[in-house]
């Protein structure tokens, strides 16, 4: 009869008079075998919780990866559809120049937003005549004071604050009776004086001697470096510009309800030595864009366009299309721009028909 092997790992029959075998020994011969096998099966769980953990990093990082790649692509889209919107607003005040009672008119003389859809993205264009605003280079001392009186400044802060744009914009050190030189610079911690030159951008205001941050705010939406000229044109001018002058040019005082009264019943009409012509030449253009995943972005430029023509003893002379005295982004969006929608129904951009 065949004896079955033994198990070499099972436990031994000691033989009557045999050698004792050592716990240790056996337990290190025959136990160890599965302690290795719970070891190594450890260290595989181990192993695949780390490549889990690895794994998991990997996928956020890679989807935290892929939204700045779209939000990049979606904002660089946005600034070449505004840059864009940019130059259609141009080509038509170009039009408008050639045709001054034509189709853009409205675009051109009366700030009309103008909106149209590419694909499935919207662009809103706005035009400003800077004629219609104050000239800090250009305007006299009565039509400042007027301004800041219009907008309830005190009158001897007003004197104040317009002796200083004065000497800023001046070409000379001589301190108006309330203006402010290179010495009242110094007094005030200024380490540069006033620039003695004319204003290259209306936030030159920030740094005149005396004008803090909230009344530059408040002067900022009619105020221009541009126009070229010493009043402002009614036509094109806001009608809240209207008011704030006719309000501070009066003898009345500010409070009196029957000035407020004679405002709203014959706003629109400018005192004479306060206006000027615009050359309609000299526009503001805002440019804002609306992506279909709701990207919002806006560019503003300045843009002159009185040198498509200029005449000369030979005749006259077609000139550069325009010139761009600024190009900035700004916040947005305007609060008539704000109410057009991606999903609004709009007609396609397209080039004004004689451009």
């Amino acid at each position: 009869m065949p004896i079955a092997p033994r198990n070499r790992c099972s436990a031994p029959k000691r033989r009557r008079g045999a050698r004792r075998i050592p716990q240790l020994a056996y337990a290190s011969r025959c136990g160890g075998l599965g302690a290795d096998r719970g070891f190594a099966m450890l260290l595989v769980i181990a192993a695949i919780g780390l490549l889990t953990l690895a794994m998991a990093a990997f996928a956020k990082v890679t989807r935290a990866q892929v939204r700045a790649s779209s939000v990049a692509v979606a904002s660089a889209r946005a600034k070449a559809l505004a840059a864009a919107g940019i130059n259609l607003a141009v080509l038509k005040l170009i039009d408008f120049h050639a045709n001054p009672s034509g189709s853009q008119r409205k675009f051109a003389v009366a700030g009309q937003a103008f909106a149209c859809r590419l694909g499935a993205d919207v662009l809103i264009m706005r035009a400003v005549d800077e004629g219609g605003k104050i000239d800090l280079n250009f305007a006299s001392e009565r039509l400042l004071r007027a301004l800041l009186l219009g907008l309830f400044v005190d009158p001897g802060k007003a004197d104040t604050v317009v002796d200083a744009m004065l000497d800023y914009r001046d070409g000379d050190n001589v301190k108006r009776a309330k203006g402010a030189e290179d010495a009242e610079y110094r007094a005030a911690g200024r380490v540069q004086g006033p620039k003695n030159a004319p204003f290259a951008a209306v936030e030159e205001l920030n740094q005149v001697l005396g004008l803090e941050p909230e009344l530059v705010a408040r002067m900022l939406p009619f105020v221009t470096a541009h126009s070229g000229k010493d009043g402002v044109d009614p036509v094109a001018a806001q009608h809240r510009l209207i008011e704030i002058l006719r309000r501070g040019d009066t003898p009345l005082g500010s409070s009196d309800s029957g000035l407020d009264e004679q405002l709203q019943d014959d706003s629109s009409a400018l005192p004479a030595y306060f206006t000027a012509r615009s050359t309609r030449n000299v526009f503001s253009v805002r440019s804002e864009v609306l992506l279909a995943g709701g990207t919002r972005f806006a560019l503003e430029a300045i843009v002159d366009i009185g040198g498509l023509r200029r005449g000369n003893a030979a005749g006259s002379q077609l000139g550069a299309p325009y010139r761009l005295w600024r190009w900035r982004q700004v916040a947005g969006p305007e609060t008539e721009a704000g109410d057009i929608g991606a999903n609004a129904p709009l007609a396609a951009c397209e080039l004004p028909v004689s451009a």
